[in-house]
C-alpha cells in the first residue's frame, strides 16, 4: 500500500496526498479513485475520481467533529 498523507486539516475540508504506485501490473495508469468513510459505517463512498498526474486532493464540504477515513486506489 502506498502511504496517504492527510494535510491542512481545518473545520471543514483536508488535502490527501499520496505518491504513484511504484508497479501498476504493466497497465497504463489511468487516475485514481478517491473514496471515505464516515466514523464508524462501513460504506465507503466515493468522492472523486482524478487524473493520473494528480498526486493530491482537496476534499471538502466536511463536517467539524466528524471522524473520517480516506482510501485511493490507482485505477
Amino acid at each position: 500500500p502506498v502511504p496517504l498523507l492527510v494535510s491542512e486539516i481545518n473545520e471543514d475540508s483536508c488535502t490527501l496526498e499520496w505518491k504513484a504506485p511504484s508497479w501498476t501490473g504493466g497497465e497504463e495508469l489511468k487516475g485514481y479513485l478517491i473514496e471515505m468513510r464516515v466514523g464508524d459505517s462501513n460504506i465507503w463512498r466515493k468522492v472523486c475520481n482524478v487524473e493520473s498526474h494528480l498526486k493530491s486532493y482537496q476534499v471538502k464540504n466536511l463536517e467539524e467533529g466528524s471522524e473520517y477515513y480516506f482510501r485511493i486506489s490507482a485505477q
